[in-house]
């Protein structure tokens, strides 16, 4: 069993190094072509960085860490730590669906911690990526919404896999007459639901941005 569980090691570290030297060069190619303002040039392979492109990350790093102070970072002066998380919910991803994926966000997690057969295997890099990035930014001095964008996927992921996770664990048993279990037939209004009421909130929010401005009315 040892030799075959090596075997496997050995197989899926073989097939997984080439895929992640190809996702190395592609993140570099990616970088290179839209982002140009960080090379200085003149030609695509002049890869030397910009200094000016530095020295703008240096200045914006001081300004989000407190060092440097001007008058828009006076908006994140004692905010609480779920600021982001709250805004997340309420704006980027609407309310049902930030409700869901909570709730799928912190199911993986009572899996992981009562320690689920496969719960390892399905939730630990997705979980663990989610909560380390979302913890990360929370505690940023400057803890706007649009820093929490890298977990929105994952979120969403979370949400999606409890309506899946509540349809199959009251899927009636082999044999049974009915085909359709009540859970079942709940978790399929529920993912309906969500997905209805997220299309709604999103609509609903876009036509903010299609009325004049009260301020100048």
């Amino acid at each position: 069993h040892l030799s075959i569980r090596r075997q496997r090691q050995m197989c899926i570290r073989d097939r997984a190094f080439p895929y992640l030297v190809l996702a190395g060069v592609v993140s570099i190619l990616v970088f290179r072509i839209f982002q140009p303002y960080a090379f200085s040039g003149p030609g695509f392979f002049g890869l030397q960085p910009n200094p000016k492109w530095i020295d703008n990350l240096r200045e914006q790093r001081a300004q989000s860490s407190g060092n440097v102070d001007f008058p828009p970072a006076m908006q994140w002066a004692r905010r609480p730590v779920w600021f982001s998380g709250e805004n997340l919910a309420l704006w980027g991803l609407g309310l049902p669906l930030g409700i869901l994926s909570l709730v799928g966000f912190l199911w993986a997690g009572w899996q992981l911690i009562t320690s689920r057969p496969g719960a390892w295997q399905k939730h630990a890099l997705l979980w663990g990526w989610t909560a380390f990035y979302f913890t990360w930014q929370s505690l940023q001095r400057n803890p706007t919404m649009r820093y929490q964008l890298p977990i929105y996927p994952t979120l969403e992921i979370f949400a999606a896999w409890a309506v899946v996770y509540l349809y199959d664990r009251f899927r009636p048993p082999a044999g049974s007459r009915t085909r359709f279990g009540w859970g079942q037939i709940f978790a399929a209004f529920l993912g309906v639901g969500i997905l209805v009421t997220t299309f709604g909130w999103a609509f609903g929010f876009t036509q903010i941005y299609l009325r004049p401005i009260t301020r100048i009315e």
